[in-house]
């Protein structure tokens, strides 16, 4: 819905131009919808007791390799990750 008066009760056709619009006054120098699916999908996956078939489900992925194209780990991330893991011993 629109947020002007004279547009209340008027449905959006498209979000486009209202994305673009969020986008430009927040200074925001290229996001697209799409962009915003990868960035939740990947932050989901980094929410304490979440699990990326959890993430999966909730994003409407119908399998876990497309969910897995969306999700960006980030180095810190990943080396954080690696130090939780319990030591194995030496190789």
């Amino acid at each position: 819905m629109y947020t002007k008066p004279r547009y209340f009760g008027r449905r959006l056709q498209s979000v486009r131009r209202v994305f673009e619009t969020a986008v430009l006054r927040a200074g925001i120098e290229w996001a697209t919808p799409h962009s915003q699916r990868h960035t939740r999908i990947t932050e989901g996956v980094h929410v304490p007791g979440a699990n990326v078939i959890d993430i999966s489900w909730i994003a409407g992925n119908k399998t876990l390799k497309t969910t897995m194209g969306y999700v960006h780990a980030a180095d810190k991330r990943l080396h954080e990750a690696v130090d939780k893991w319990p030591a194995i011993g030496t190789f």
